[in-house]
């Protein structure tokens, strides 16, 4: 009697944890989309008004995406992004030392990103929607300025080359079949340390990402 019990009690246990394991599985994605990000920082002439101003840019990976559950995952991404914004010089300092019809610098920096996400989908289990949030760390490559005269400085020296922030994001998953689906999110990063070594320098990026995720 009791070697029944024990074998009934195993069976049960085998049916649980093979439950567990056929709800786990790991997918993969690649996807891209545009960049509208900001450099927040200590303006060099805080006197003048609307002096920046954020730019478009773009963003491209590869992500990976592991299961928990049905609804629940942990989600790696490995992106290249390009972070650009805009300064207007102001029209006193223009007149005394520019003489461009562009009165803008640009700042162009371009990152290696790693975002560690937790995802939850909810709603329709065919085409749910879901939202993830959690860190991302970043390596700065390069950052360089173009002034007005269309000529470039490299900056990259005087920067930490580590970022550090949090995401969050929000989106749509539509089924295409068994193994692929198509993503749609809108994202936001926003960085907590500066990148500088001399002031305070930090990102901001909105993320428009279209993806193929896809099970092997």
């Amino acid at each position: 009697m009791k070697t029944k019990k024990i074998a009934k009690l195993l069976f049960i246990s085998i049916l649980f944890f093979n439950k567990i394991n056929a709800q786990k599985r790991i997918t993969f994605g690649v996807h891209g989309g545009l960049n509208y990000s900001s450099l927040r920082e200590k303006e060099a002439f805080p006197d003048s008004e609307n002096l920046k101003n954020s730019e478009f840019s773009f963003i491209t990976g590869i992500s990976s995406n592991y299961y928990f559950s049905n609804n629940l995952s942990l989600k790696v991404e490995l992106n290249y992004e390009s972070k650009k914004d805009s300064r207007n010089i102001p029209s006193s300092i223009q007149q005394n030392f520019f003489s461009y019809k562009n009165s803008k610098t640009i700042t162009n920096a371009s990152f290696i990103t790693l975002p560690i996400l937790l995802k939850y989908e909810f709603g329709n289990s065919k085409n749910p929607f879901f939202i993830n949030g959690g860190t991302f760390l970043g390596y700065l490559i390069k950052l360089e300025d173009t002034f007005p005269d269309e000529t470039t400085a490299d900056f990259t020296d005087r920067m930490t080359n580590f970022d550090f922030g949090v995401s969050l994001g929000v989106g749509k998953k539509f089924s295409m079949d068994t193994k692929n689906n198509l993503i749609i999110e809108i994202r936001d990063n926003l960085g907590l340390t500066s990148i500088s070594k001399f002031v305070s320098y930090k990102t901001n990026s909105l993320n428009l990402i279209i993806g193929w995720e896809f099970t092997l």
